[in-house]
């Protein structure tokens, strides 16, 4: 293996490859060059506290002249990127003495120019990097020189100088290798993108497949309305990004883009919780534009949820995260700042819209946004020349995410407007779809979850009818996507919410020819060139609607008529508004029905309120860190970090360091100053998973930590407060521990200020088929397959399963049916082995025997006691949540 290979594959992009071929030519020759390559292959995956101690091993073994400019420019990064910027700015002064040839003088003139951008000055920026570049064309070195013309055009394009930005790319790709133009045709298709220019945009990222590809292309597509496909690309490109594990400005840049997507798909909270992990990450790097761009998709999101106080405060955080040489993000946060005041405080929303029209620059779309608040705020109605011309420039530049959202501004300040008069009726052509309406009712007819059927029922029928969007419209509403596994609510102002409002008998609505609708803003995100509704009954409408361009066949409509008949027959009032309570859960991401979850979520609700140390007892794979971080999100620290961490990752001789953090030079290796988990908690919530695995030697440290709130970082001596809220968890009692002299009592005794337990999925009862449902449909959403219907066969197998894996393994099972089975109705057989029907005989084992006898002792002692539970628990000796649990278990009748 050659030097020269491993630098074409880091050139590549092949950061690991890279490294074991650099470290295999180390050990192999020996040269400096090879120890250089292995740790630029270090910080480009972002493992820089291992860049920079292969950097200090290098420079111990004596490496001068131009090698040691490049390792010392190399380090300054480093050590720049974690906030040293002093130590940074002398170890940079330091190589550029020591620089002698063309190539060490353009890397240490290309890390100035580095520093000036990350400071926001652009001109000083510019002066180092042009330095580079001439000093790098010298030295003929193409990929390096290419490297540092992208960085002059991401320079520009934050001045909002974006054509000579692109001019600047243009002059990287011609001079660099193949492997480094790959990330400029990225960054080019970005400017492309923000000048309005979307089908050379999508071009530039032909072929391109890496993570920053994907995060580029999934904005790109949403900016063309294509909801379902955007999703998948950004949630595949945040796999691979968070799989990398360190915060990064790419994994910032994912989540926002994801934040945009759930946003523009109508979930709110969602886009909101994607952009509050973008801040997140934004402050972990001190990145200034990460937070100001992350607190404006935070200000879209209150907007949208109707929290207008909190969008406002937000607003105008994030026009403080804006440096005011970066044009682009004080017209970001001004627009923001003037949408949420245009209703409140029209004066200083006319300022902010002032403001982002003076700092837009080149980009038109903000321009034509900050004109068109100008006109609102004026007065301007939505037929007014002014507003007219903005929707037109709008339109012309092609965003429709952005265009929907200025018309959905357009609405609520002058009204919605009165309906055009539709008329239409039903089709007496042929039914040319009947075999696709055939199965689509076979499905809907059948066993199994109403939510489930009309999902698979309506795919079925997308063959016949190919739709974009399918709704049922009442009291309350259910939308299924094209592309979606499992339907959602409707948004509130929805198009079909409109058109269902007047439909008394079957429509077919040309959207794009009706001027009411021609810009609203569902039609023009979605792209929608027909609505088909037809009555359910006088409670529900069906709506169905078809991109633009894609006329409906004359037999579109009584395909729709036919379905909404049949679902009435099927009670799809009732169904709709028990699928949606099924679905609501008290605490994000924790979903249970039975009595004793209920219980659980009442304590819940009492604890987060508290600050004292919680602990929580659940067997394996019942959900201990998802109640935690619940916990963390319902308490007044939500707006703190949340650190998770497994105790049996701490070795004895490490808990100091990992826990409580270290200080430069405290031991070796100790390269750089570290907060350990407590200062990273700091103002949050710490959650200590297995604390039941930490060792009798570091027990007393933590016991000593909780009684005081203070540590002591490694290698220093002045103790630290902290406020920290700790939750610990393990899978077995901690008295269990105690008792076997494993775990110290006076420590459980500090842990188990307040306690959670957690029933273990047996004793769920009929939960065990409701997260079943909820599992399929989840799975199905992200590989984008039809949601297996269960049968009540399948379901009576579901029940009887003892589930020592609990709610993970039905998480698990989920996700393998739906890769397998192919969706429509499940049968045992699918199940697997280990669910299947017992064998003859084995319903007289000894644990069916056991149940029957519980069943039959515990239900006589229930009608002893006249339904009373707490005289029950106390006649069979077990506490009252024990019983309300074997209650569940067993499918006895509530009394």
């Amino acid at each position: 293996m050659t030097l020269t290979t491993a630098e074409g594959l880091l050139l590549q992009g092949r950061e690991q490859e890279a490294l074991a071929a650099a470290r295999r030519a180390r050990r192999r020759d020996g040269g400096d060059a090879a120890g250089l390559l292995e740790c630029q292959a270090l910080a480009a995956l972002g493992r820089g506290a291992e860049a920079s101690a292969a950097v200090t091993r290098a420079l111990r073994r004596g490496v001068g002249g131009d090698l040691e400019a490049r390792l010392r420019a190399l380090r300054a990064r480093l050590l720049w990127e974690v906030g040293r910027r002093g130590a940074a700015r002398e170890e940079l002064a330091e190589a550029r003495r020591r620089a002698v040839s063309p190539l060490a003088e353009g890397e240490v003139a290309a890390t100035e120019g580095h520093f000036a951008w990350r400071v926001h000055d652009g001109d000083g920026a510019l002066e180092a990097l042009r330095r580079a570049e001439d000093a790098l064309g010298r030295a003929q070195a193409g990929a390096e020189r290419a490297r540092v013309l992208a960085a002059q055009a991401a320079v520009l394009r934050d001045q909002g100088r974006l054509e000579e930005a692109l001019g600047v790319l243009d002059r990287a790709a011609a001079t660099g290798p193949g492997a480094v133009t790959t990330r400029v045709r990225v960054t080019r298709a970005g400017l492309l993108g923000a000048l309005g220019r979307w089908d050379d945009a999508r071009a530039a990222l032909a072929g391109e497949e890496g993570p920053e590809a994907r995060v580029v292309r999934a904005a790109l597509t949403l900016s063309g309305g294509e909801l379902a496909e955007a999703n998948a690309v950004i949630e595949d490109a945040l796999r691979a990004v968070e799989s990398a594990g360190a915060p990064s400005r790419l994994l910032s840049e994912a989540l926002l883009v994801a934040s945009d997507v759930r946003l523009a798909a109508g979930d709110a909270a969602g886009a909101l919780e994607r952009a509050q992990e973008a801040l997140r990450c934004g402050a972990l790097l001190r990145d200034r534009e990460t937070l100001c761009r992350s607190r404006v998709r935070g200000v879209h999101a209150l907007l949208r949820l109707g929290r207008v106080g909190e969008a406002v405060r937000e607003a105008r955080r994030a026009r403080k995260s804006a440096p005011e040489s970066r044009g682009d993000l004080v017209a970001l946060s001004e627009l923001a700042l003037g949408r949420s005041l245009i209703a409140s405080a029209p004066a200083a929303a006319g300022r902010a819209f002032a403001a982002a029209r003076a700092a837009c620059g080149e980009r038109p779309g903000f321009g034509h946004a900050a004109r068109l608040g100008l006109a609102l705020v004026a007065g301007a109605g939505r037929e007014h020349p002014d507003v007219e011309a903005c929707v037109a420039g709008l339109e012309a530049w092609g965003d429709r995410r952005v265009l929907s959202y200025c018309l959905a501004d357009i609405r609520a300040a002058d009204g919605p407007g009165p309906l055009p008069d539709l008329r239409g009726g039903g089709s007496s052509d042929a039914d040319d779809g009947l075999a696709a309406f055939s199965l689509a009712a076979e499905i809907l007819l059948g066993g199994g979850a109403w939510a489930d059927r009309w999902t698979a029922a309506a795919h079925a029928l997308s063959p016949a009818l190919p739709w974009c969007r399918m709704a049922v419209v009442g009291p309350r509403s259910w939308e299924l996507r094209r592309g979606s596994a499992a339907p959602g609510p409707l948004e509130e102002g929805d198009l079909a919410l409109e058109l269902a409002a007047r439909c008394e008998a079957p429509l077919r609505v040309d959207l794009v020819a009706e001027p009411a609708w021609r810009r609203h803003p569902g039609r023009v995100l979605h792209g929608l060139g027909t609505a088909l509704l037809a009555p359910i009954d006088g409670a529900l409408t069906l709506y169905a609607d078809l991109r633009e361009g894609q006329g409906a066949a004359p037999a579109s409509l009584p395909l729709v008529v036919q379905l909404a008949r049949l679902m009435g027959r099927q009670g799809a009032p009732a169904a709709v508004e028990r699928a949606e309570d099924d679905e609501r859960a008290p605490f994000p991401g924790i979903l249970g029905r039975c009595e004793a979850m209920r219980a659980l979520f009442g304590r819940m609700r009492r604890v987060a309120r508290w600050d004292d140390t919680v602990h929580i007892v659940g067997e394996t794979g019942t959900g201990k860190e998802k109640v935690a971080h619940a916990l963390h999100l319902a308490s007044a620290r939500a707006a703190g970090p949340y650190v998770a961490v497994n105790a049996s990752s701490f070795a004895d001789e490490l808990f100091d360091s990992l826990m409580f953090g270290h200080v430069k030079g405290a031991f070796t290796g100790a390269l750089a100053d570290s907060p350990g988990h407590v200062g990273a908690a700091e103002g949050g919530t710490l959650f200590l998973d297995e604390v039941t695995d930490l060792s009798p030697r570091v027990q007393p440290k933590l016991l000593r930590f909780l009684e005081t709130k203070e540590y002591v970082r490694v290698g220093e001596s002045r103790p630290r407060r902290a406020d920290v809220r700790i939750v610990t968890a393990s899978n077995v009692p901690l008295e269990q521990c105690v008792a076997r002299g494993d775990f110290r009592q006076d420590l459980v005794y500090r842990l188990e200020r307040l306690t959670l337990e957690l029933p273990p999925l047996r004793e769920r009862g009929d939960d065990v088929v409701f997260l079943a449902r909820h599992f399929l449909r989840q799975a199905a959403e992200r590989v984008r397959a039809a949601v297996p219907v269960l049968t009540p066969e399948v379901e009576a197998r579901l029940r009887r399963h003892p589930w020592p894996g609990n709610v993970r393994e039905l998480l698990n099972l989920a996700g393998r049916l739906v890769l397998e089975s192919g969706g429509g109705r499940l049968r045992v057989e699918d199940l697997g082995d280990a669910l299947r029907a017992p064998r003859p005989g084995a319903a007289h084992g000894l644990r069916a025997a056991v149940q029957e006898f519980e069943r039959r002792h515990i239900g006589g002692v229930l009608r002893h006691a006249g339904g009373n539970r707490t005289w029950a628990a106390r006649a069979l000796g077990i506490s009252r949540q024990a019983l309300v649990a074997k209650i569940s278990r067993l499918g006895l009748a509530v009394l």
